[in-house]
């Protein structure tokens, strides 16, 4: 179920082919190679996102809590904490892949497609010469590649081609999941002025913290199950790095009974710290959603737009300010029901484009048009709106040298952007050629919203 308060299609682009599975489907008792690289590219595409929703579409027993569970750990390092778990995560925003395209060996029983995993050199980093996990990431950003080459094993299940060996696979990915790190805590030495009579004195300073030394103090907070941050249709992990957002969501996942027996909406409210700066303060929403499984949760919202509080938004760039964004949670008594996290980056991809607007009503609720993504595989086409609420029908078509390579069916999309997603794959091409290329998007009465050019390159 798509949230009526969206938030916008952020992180590297591989969140967003993660996050729209389109692996073919099998025409005939032939093994289809393309459908082969396909699933490849989609389940490195979500090993690197570490969305789990996406994850699951692309495993031979998507109710394997086992398999979930590793992934889990493993994207998040969850199963560590502190300077180690930050460490990891830094190696873990390095991971990229290849699909060998020459690799497929392909059979009725099961065939098989070799993908190469890359990740800075985190074994180069000597630990010895690291004061602190700021120190290990500024020099794990100097070390070459290092790379691992993954055997995935594909078989077809009921009409789709899906990852059989998972497990096995995330195993051979996460090279750096027993590296150790454990940094001691940095104290930070404030020395006096010294005569020939008076000794140095020496204090310990803590971390500036923007609770300021709040507890959690409200009884509210027994209710709450799990906390997470919410975009693309998935639920995040606090602590996370999301990028390029243009709204941050933060959710309490409570239980039916206590959803329905407290006036959340009315009893609590949050407030949006950008390091110790009060950004934003409303009252909190009350939806439900549905997980991985269908089974409905019950939400307690948290959502904060630059619509709603421009100062959130950078003025060189579309979307919110990059830094560390913490939300509050209280009480109607101001006790402190949780604390939650979130580092929001931007990224700026350098994709070659130009847009010019039409003629179509649409275009009252449009305020911004973007390319999330442009490479040989995919190509993202972002319209954001003003409106949050409103529908939009529309559909696409892509066009080089004057032919149309691809036209969509009409698409129906409501929230904080419109997107469209083009694959290679739905064009029946392996990849874009580079080049040059005309995308235009028209409403559903034929009026063209946005005309756009755009340049298809690797962008590595």
């Amino acid at each position: 179920m798509k949230k009526v308060l969206a938030t916008v299609l952020t992180a590297a682009m591989v969140f967003s082919i993660a996050g729209c599975s389109n692996i073919s489907k099998k025409s005939s008792g032939d093994v289809d190679e393309d459908a082969i690289l396909e699933v490849a590219e989609e389940f490195s595409a979500t090993v690197k996102s570490g969305k789990t929703k996406a994850f699951t579409k692309v495993l031979i027993d998507s109710e394997d809590e086992d398999v979930l569970d590793i992934f889990d750990q493993l994207t998040t390092a969850s199963y560590t904490s502190g300077d180690t778990k930050e460490a990891y995560e830094a190696i873990y925003a390095t991971l990229d892949y290849k699909v060998d395209k020459k690799s497929v060996e392909t059979k009725k029983k099961g065939s098989t497609v070799e993908v190469t995993y890359t990740v800075k050199d985190f074994e180069a980093v000597d630990l010895d010469d690291c004061e602190d996990v700021d120190d290990f990431i500024d020099e794990l950003d100097d070390q070459d590649e290092m790379e691992v080459t993954v055997v995935l094993e594909i078989k077809e299940d009921d009409g789709e081609y899906l990852v059989a060996n998972a497990e096995d696979a995330l195993t051979d990915i996460f090279m750096w999941s027993d590296f150790s790190v454990d940094f001691d805590e940095v104290v930070v030495i404030e020395t006096t002025e010294t005569t020939e009579e008076t000794e140095p004195v020496a204090t310990e300073t803590e971390p500036v913290s923007v609770d300021m030394g709040r507890e959690i103090t409200s009884p509210y907070a027994e209710y709450i199950e799990d906390e997470a941050f919410y975009f693309d249709g998935d639920y995040y992990y606090v602590g996370s790095t999301l990028t390029n957002c243009a709204v941050v969501e933060c959710d309490l996942i409570v239980s039916e009974e206590a959803f329905n027996a407290i006036d959340w909406e009315n009893e609590v409210r949050f407030e949006l710290y950008r390091g110790n700066e009060l950004m934003d303060e409303y009252s909190v929403n009350m939806i439900t959603d549905d997980d991985d499984n269908g089974e409905t949760i019950y939400v307690i919202q948290a959502v904060s737009d630059i619509n709603f509080v421009p100062a959130l938004s950078d003025p060189d760039y579309f979307y919110i300010t990059e830094g560390e964004y913490t939300f509050f949670f209280y009480d109607a008594n101001n006790d402190l029901i949780a604390v939650d996290d979130i580092y929001l980056e931007y990224v700026d991809y350098g994709y070659d484009f130009s847009v010019e607007f039409g003629d179509s009503p649409e275009l009252d609720y449009a305020k911004f048009v973007d390319f999330y993504y442009i490479g040989t595989n995919a190509i993202v086409l972002d319209i954001y709106l003003n409106d949050a609420s409103h529908v939009s029908d529309y559909y696409v078509v892509l066009s080089k040298d004057g032919e149309e390579v691809y036209r969509s069916d009409v698409l129906t999309d409501s929230g904080a952007y419109l997107v469209s997603i083009i694959y290679a794959s739905d064009a029946g091409l392996d990849e874009f050629e580079i080049g040059d290329y005309q995308l235009d998007q028209y409403d559903s009465n034929d009026k063209l919203m946005v005309s756009t050019t755009l340049y298809v390159t690797d962008y590595e």
